[in-house]
């Protein structure tokens, strides 16, 4: 990587550290600016180049996240996280509780749920290095009619389940030429569970045509729908990252309307199973009408 490059992103990092030491105070563009020594006016386009979304952005969604999780944790009284995170007011806070999360802090703390990609995580070195290297393009909207899938679902959401289910649909596959010839999808189910943290599961699938079927299969058929396409260059590994952007900034800035239960990867004939930059993946994320 460029020298000029790994200094500005390092730059941005060490911001987003004095950011994070200070959620629980009222922060300025100039606090932040100056501890990095740039003009407010210079860092201010700096770190929307680099995090594709403003400082102020920033900001605001990282000290409703917190705010949200303490809420969430330690059920403590809204007067008293308005102001622990820097807000001038209760009313400045819930304002912007509401437009932030779509309810008021008083309505999350009985239902305990907001839509994930709202919450907006702390940006990291890595991240930050993902998202600057032209790994995300070809943003565009598609409609697809009805997909009928069958394969094999991951145990939990952790990796080495995820890969496990992989390594089954592949190994089905190899055994019949014919199948290993078909396009592949990595679905991802979210659960309607109250909670902050997301769970999911994970089904590695292809078409119904594209494998024999066995018992230990899942088969699911999934309406016509509208999507956001994203494709994602490189390994799959970095693909966390890909949708760290997709739902934290992406969908935030955008006027389309999730579909919250799930999306699915599209693994075609641009996807290497071996390790290259080249390789894409295509993310495909249902939206409403």
């Amino acid at each position: 990587m460029e020298r000029e490059k790994v200094d500005y992103l390092n730059r941005v990092r060490e911001a987003v550290l004095y950011i994070e030491d200070h959620l629980q105070r009222k922060l300025t563009i100039d606090d932040v600016a100056s501890t990095v020594g740039y003009s407010k006016f210079h860092f201010q386009r700096l770190f929307h180049h680099v995090s594709k979304q403003t400082i102020g952005q920033y900001i605001l969604s990282r000290k409703l996240t917190e705010a949200a999780r303490v809420l969430w944790e330690e059920q403590s009284k809204v007067v008293e996280i308005a102001y622990e995170y820097g807000f001038e007011s209760h009313e400045t806070f819930t304002r912007a509780f509401k437009n932030r999360f779509g309810m008021s802090p008083f309505a999350f703390k009985r239902v305990g749920k907001v839509p994930n990609h709202l919450l907006n995580k702390r940006l990291e070195l890595d991240y930050l290095t993902h998202i600057n290297d032209d790994v995300i393009s070809s943003i565009e909207v598609v409609n697809l009619g009805e997909l009928n899938l069958r394969g094999y679902k991951a145990e939990s959401g952790k990796t080495k389940d995820i890969h496990q289910a992989w390594r089954k649909l592949l190994l089905k596959q190899r055994n019949s030429h014919e199948g290993s010839k078909f396009a592949k999808y990595g679905l991802i189910q979210y659960s309607e569970i109250d909670e902050l943290e997301l769970n999911y599961s994970y089904l590695a699938a292809t078409t119904m045509d594209g494998i024999e079927r066995e018992e230990n299969q899942q088969e699911l058929v999934i309406s016509p729908s509208k999507y956001v396409v994203f494709d994602h260059k490189g390994d799959a590994d970095r693909l966390p990252l890909t949708y760290q952007y997709i739902y934290g900034t992406w969908f935030s800035e955008n006027p389309y309307s999730l579909v919250e239960s799930y999306d699915f990867e599209f693994y075609g004939e641009s996807f290497s199973e071996v390790s290259s930059r080249d390789s894409i993946i295509r993310i495909f994320i249902p939206v409403n009408d």
